[in-house]
């Protein structure tokens, strides 16, 4: 993407997570939230593009996927200079953390049985993954009341138990694109329509969706259900000239 978007002339600036960067310090925060994950750095990113030469600082675009476009709207809460001149989510569930959990693995399990193949070790992964969701939804877990043996950094799921970045971007005005795989498991169309439900009175936010692309982002003629991640693929270059086009136009 970072090549693609290059090559029509938009400087581009990407940086490995902090999870992956500093395992061992994020692994010590016993407090670790999404915000210090994905918003914090976010914000220090833009900071920085905006004291480098030659960078067009009141054109400053944010693209997140998946993840990414899950806390976009965190992101944007935190940009309290309005630096970020509009918002890019790709593949950015708009379900809380927990209903995209449950509603990925029984996507998975529907495409599975599609392509005729054994379903059971699917089910056997989702249940488990549809337990943990089921515990994140229980009003009686907090991050002052964490379940014993959760199996996963409890308190950064748990903190977002109140975080619903739809009831939150409504409240926005930064310009958005959101676009979406229509062959994409991970996150799905539910979620994609949701986001175009919920935001469809504000006139700033547009929207996209591209039939044969997965979460990866990258066109796969199956049905994808990630077995098909490992194979050499590029970024969908419709994908690369609409988010071209749509950052040119609002320069």
């Amino acid at each position: 993407m970072a090549v693609g978007l290059a090559a029509k002339g938009i400087a581009v600036l990407r940086y490995d997570k902090v999870t992956y960067e500093h395992t061992f310090k994020v692994a010590s925060d016993p407090k670790f939230t999404l915000k210090k994950e994905t918003a914090d750095d976010a914000i220090s990113a833009v900071k920085l593009l905006k004291q480098t030469p030659k960078i067009d600082a009141r054109h400053i675009f944010v693209a997140g996927h998946s993840q990414g476009g899950f806390a976009m709207p965190l992101i944007i809460d935190a940009d309290q200079a309005q630096d970020i001149a509009g918002a890019i989510l790709l593949a950015g569930p708009s379900f809380s953390m927990a209903d995209s959990i449950i509603d990925q693995q029984r996507e998975l399990i529907e495409r599975v049985k599609r392509l005729g193949q054994d379903t059971a070790p699917y089910e056997q992964q989702a249940a488990g993954w549809i337990s943990l969701a089921k515990l994140m939804n229980d009003p009686q877990y907090t991050v002052d009341h964490l379940p014993e043996n959760f199996p996963l950094p409890a308190y950064w799921y748990f903190e977002q138990k109140g975080y619903s970045p739809i009831d939150l971007a409504q409240k926005q005005h930064t310009p958005m694109l959101i676009l979406q795989g229509e062959n994409d498991w991970q996150v799905t169309m539910k979620q994609f329509n949701q986001w175009k439900s919920a935001l469809q009175n504000r006139n700033d936010v547009e929207f996209k969706s591209y039939p044969k692309m997965n979460h990866i982002l990258a066109d796969y003629d199956g049905i994808s259900t990630g077995a098909e991640y490992g194979n050499p693929s590029n970024v969908s270059s419709e994908l690369i000239t609409d988010i071209a086009a749509w950052i040119q136009k609002r320069k």
